[in-house]
């Protein structure tokens, strides 16, 4: 393993452990047997390590998705997306469980950043005015966070599908209007 490997998985050991709030640099430092300056050669500190967890785990798989399907079918990227995500959370929910809550909204928005500007880049927004586009990603970003935020907070209890269902359902609710009057984005089912 390499030591920026090393340094996030002792990261999210130690949190998964504690707290974000009780883990240290140092204690990251001498789970990864390293050296603070080694330390600092990787990252800038604790958040630095968590944005790049947030990178790998969510951002990223969603700009694999989008060179593997059509992306002009919002409604299917859309769902492939937000269930993958999901079921990232989930199977590291110990670790996103002292992450993604609302005692620490400074670690929700380093992720809610890293979101609004992937979906400054979706094609479902490329028909709005600039001003709506940016409002409708920072819209997005926030409600699923947030939502994502609740479902740790409930443990899961939700299953991922059905999670996914809703929170598409609710979050992209002014896509299914535009589909409506467009004929852009066909309707089935429940209408999610």
């Amino acid at each position: 393993m390499d030591t920026r490997s090393a340094i996030v998985a002792s990261f999210e050991r130690l949190v998964e452990a504690a707290t974000y709030d009780e883990v240290t640099v140092e204690q990251v430092c001498r789970a990864s047997n390293i050296s603070r300056r080694t330390f600092y050669r990787y990252f800038d500190g604790k958040q630095a390590v968590l944005a790049s967890i947030l990178e790998s785990d969510l951002i990223k798989p969603v700009h694999d998705i989008h060179e593997l399907i059509d992306s002009d079918n919002l409604k299917s990227s859309s769902t492939i997306i937000y269930r993958r995500a999901l079921g990232r959370v989930f199977e590291k929910r110990g670790f996103y469980r002292k992450v993604f809550t609302r005692e620490h909204p400074e670690l929700m928005a380093v992720y809610i950043d890293m979101v609004v500007a992937v979906n400054r880049e979706s094609k479902g927004l490329a028909d709005l005015s600039r001003q709506e586009a940016d409002f409708a990603a920072y819209v997005i970003a926030v409600s699923s966070t947030y939502a994502m935020a609740r479902w740790l907070e409930q443990d899961c209890a939700m299953p991922i599908d059905e999670q996914t269902r809703l929170c598409l359902r609710w979050i992209y609710g002014r896509f299914r209007e535009m589909e409506a009057e467009s004929g852009r984005w066909r309707l089935d089912g429940d209408g999610c």
